[in-house]
Order: structure tokens, then C-alpha cells, then sequence
């Protein structure tokens, strides 16, 4: 059998953010305050569409803080939202004030690189790749970045191969 579904959307007071000053953080030491107001900012005025702060705005600010804290070698940074508060303003649309909670955690670096199964090229050439990571926060985009010199490094020497990064240990 098939069965009818009604979805009855009711559109309820916009709300947008009217200063930076309206996005309040607390835990956050690493990001400047400045950062992640706007990261906000670009957040709820997203190009297409229109301005407010929505649920999808919220949790893509969620996610664009969690991207920022992993580019800096914080992987388990959390962020979350306090509080979301509407405040009503005479034949505007609402004022919102958001309220976020960092967690940073600790920074993760590279402690060292190794490399195995490796028979045609040198463990010095190879490690002359990598060792720039050594002692950096951990950044995906330099993980890959040495990966790509490493595999470049093979495919200039008529070696086809996959190399795979393993995960922090």
C-alpha cells in the first residue's frame, strides 16, 4: 500500500545576526574570538541564499570550527552550541545571539615518520621528504602534500606504486 505524507511548513520569524558581538565563544584560547565571529559571519550570509541563522547555518559553523582546529593539529577539538537566543526588534527581523563552547583539547604533532617497505629508494632520500613534517602539529593538508612528493619521487624514478598514510600512532 502507499500512503500519503502532508508536511505542513509554517515559517516562523527570521533571525539574523546583527554584530559580531552577537556570537559570544567560551573555551577557546588557540582561535581568536575575531576568527570564529567570522567564520560566523560567512556562515550565516552564505552566498544563495537567504540570510539568517538556520540549523543547516549552526551546524556548518560546527563543522567549519572543527575544520579550523584540525588545520592547526588540534584533532579533537569539539565545539558545540550553548545557547541560541532570539530577541525580537520592532518590524526587523530578530536579533540572534549564539553562544558556542570550545573544547581545543591538545595540539597533536608528528613525533616521527616511518617508512616501510621501501627497496628501491634510499631510507635518506625518502626521509628527506618527510622530515619537514617531524615536530609539526599534525595538518592533513601536509600529510598529503608529502605523500604527493613521495609518490612523485617514485613515479619520476619509473616506479608505480601506492603508498598509504597510516593514522598517528
Amino acid at each position: 500500500t502507499l500512503k500519503r505524507l502532508r508536511f505542513d511548513v509554517v515559517p516562523g520569524p527570521r533571525a539574523v545576526l546583527v554584530s559580531p558581538r552577537d556570537v559570544r565563544i567560551e573555551g577557546n584560547e588557540v582561535v581568536r574570538d575575531i576568527e570564529i565571529r567570522q567564520l560566523a559571519k560567512a556562515r550565516m550570509s552564505a552566498p544563495f541564499r537567504r540570510p539568517g541563522v538556520t540549523d543547516a547555518a549552526l551546524d556548518g559553523l560546527l563543522q567549519d570550527l572543527g575544520t579550523l582546529y584540525e588545520s592547526r593539529g588540534y584533532l579533537g577539538a569539539e565545539s558545540s552550541l550553548r545557547e541560541l537566543r532570539r530577541e525580537p526588534r520592532d518590524g526587523l527581523p530578530m536579533r540572534a545571539v549564539i553562544s558556542l563552547r570550545v573544547h581545543e583539547g591538545v595540539q597533536t604533532r608528528v613525533r616521527d615518520v616511518e617508512i616501510r617497505g621501501n627497496e628501491r629508494i634510499t631510507t635518506e632520500e625518502l626521509r628527506f621528504l618527510v622530515q619537514p613534517l617531524v615536530g609539526q602539529p599534525v595538518r592533513r593538508t601536509e600529510v598529503d602534500r608529502s605523500l604527493t612528493r613521495l609518490r612523485d619521487l617514485y613515479a619520476n624514478r619509473g616506479v608505480r606504486t601506492l603508498l598509504s598514510e597510516g593514522g598517528p600512532t
